[in-house]
């Protein structure tokens, strides 16, 4: 009951969250996502463009999901601590021209990373439920440190 397969962002979290009230309300845009962005979901071409791999989960919703969801993953550092410049540089880079994104995308851009990080935790604690094992432990514990790293959340 924790996360339906068929439509993992009806969650109860993310349907409680700010970013899923928004979204369901029209406040935020809907458009097509990638539904499971992360680093290891991206091929980096020596041209500078972007190659994104691991499409099973494309779906309607809003920036906000991919945005928080590549966030989480590529500052997460090895120690689970969260690195501050990349999030920082993201943000930077990521609203400089962008159409899909407007004002109340760019209030909740750190909203989103947590919501996605929360998301994650769920998951893992689900897949370990499940049967998945010690990796999924590891993976609930890292996120549930990210969301109370604060400094970043400011």
């Amino acid at each position: 009951f924790l996360c339906d397969k068929k439509r993992p962002f009806r969650t109860k979290i993310i349907c409680k969250s700010i970013i899923g009230d928004l979204l369901k309300r029209g406040v935020l845009r809907e458009c097509l996502v990638h539904g499971s962005l992360s680093l290891g979901n991206c091929l980096f071409l020596d041209s500078g463009d972007v190659i994104f791999t691991g499409l099973d989960d494309v779906r309607p919703g809003t920036v906000l999901y991919d945005t928080g969801s590549l966030l989480v993953s590529a500052s997460s550092g090895e120690d689970n601590s969260f690195r501050l410049s990349y999030y920082n540089a993201f943000k930077e880079g990521y609203f400089e021209g962008n159409s899909l994104s407007g004002e109340v995308e760019k209030e909740l851009f750190s909203e989103s990373v947590r919501c996605m990080a929360q998301l994650d935790a769920v998951k893992a604690l689900t897949a370990y439920l499940s049967g998945g094992g010690e990796d999924a432990v590891r993976v609930c514990k890292s996120r549930l440190a990210f969301i109370q790293d604060r400094d970043w959340y400011l």
